[in-house]
């Protein structure tokens, strides 16, 4: 995902690490759950609240 892509999906630009979590190679790995693309969605996991969520819970982690 690049920074026009990212711009796109989320209606904004992306900010700090926000590309490099989009495209974490490592993403879905232990410390890594918020990172990668939502192959459903098309949003970055960390944007996608849905996903986000599932995958916490998937890691057994109760969110608030």
């Amino acid at each position: 995902m690049d920074a026009t892509e990212f711009e796109r999906v989320t209606g904004h630009a992306p900010v700090q690490d926000d590309l490099e979590r989009a495209n974490c190679p490592r993403a879905g790995q232990g410390g890594h759950d918020s990172c990668g693309v939502c192959k459903e969605h098309g949003l970055p996991v960390f944007k996608c609240n849905i996903c986000f969520h599932k995958a916490f819970s998937e890691a057994g982690v109760a969110l608030r």
